[in-house]
């Protein structure tokens, strides 16, 4: 009998050792994950502050540039000046529960069906704006013919703006699927913890 209790006493301590090293690898992946969150979510954040400092920046040539010194009418200078404050709105909407806090105060279950939600409202946008930008660059179009003093400098200006749009298009793409891989990566690893 002795003998036997002594045993079950060593199996219980070797349990409880075994639970304690457990519990601290747990908390060890975890820190693990979060630190490459962070690192994945400042990929997020970078995103959209690129995004705003754009709309900025597009913002002010509609109204200094265009205007004065290609002669664009005023309401192409304001219909770009609302596309781009809801562009820049957007984003923010979008992203508003991103941010670094979320990760140490939420668990990370729910960071990643936070993300798996911008990345929906990402697609809904991109969806959305792709009409709206070709309406924007045929009225862009429209408006460098009728300022156009030759048929060279309108074709000359369009050729311009095909190589401006596919760079655009190809930058814009590369963002997106470092914006994409960047929230997969998030949920993939918080998907590991649970």
């Amino acid at each position: 009998m002795d003998n036997t209790e002594r045993t079950i006493e060593e199996m219980k301590a070797q349990i409880a050792i075994l639970k304690k090293k457990i519990e601290n690898e747990q908390i060890v992946n975890e820190k693990i994950v979060r630190s490459s969150v962070r690192k994945d979510y400042s990929v997020i954040r970078r995103h959209v502050a690129t995004q705003i400092c754009s709309s900025i920046f597009v913002i002010i040539m509609a109204w200094t540039y265009f205007p004065m010194l290609m002669g664009l009418s005023y309401w192409f200078s304001a219909a770009t000046t609302v596309l781009m404050l809801c562009a820049m709105a957007y984003s923010i909407w979008m992203t508003r529960h991103v941010k670094m806090s979320n990760v140490m105060t939420l668990d990370l279950a729910s960071a990643a069906r936070m993300l798996k939600k911008v990345k929906k409202n990402y697609d809904r946008w991109m969806i959305g704006a792709i009409p709206v930008m070709i309406g924007w660059v045929a009225w862009f179009a429209y408006e460098i013919y009728k300022v156009s003093d030759s048929e060279k400098l309108f074709l000359a200006t369009m050729v311009g703006m095909g190589v401006g749009g596919v760079c655009g298009i190809i930058l814009a793409l590369r963002m997106r699927k470092k914006f994409f891989d960047a929230c997969d990566d998030v949920i993939s690893q918080t998907s590991e913890i649970d």
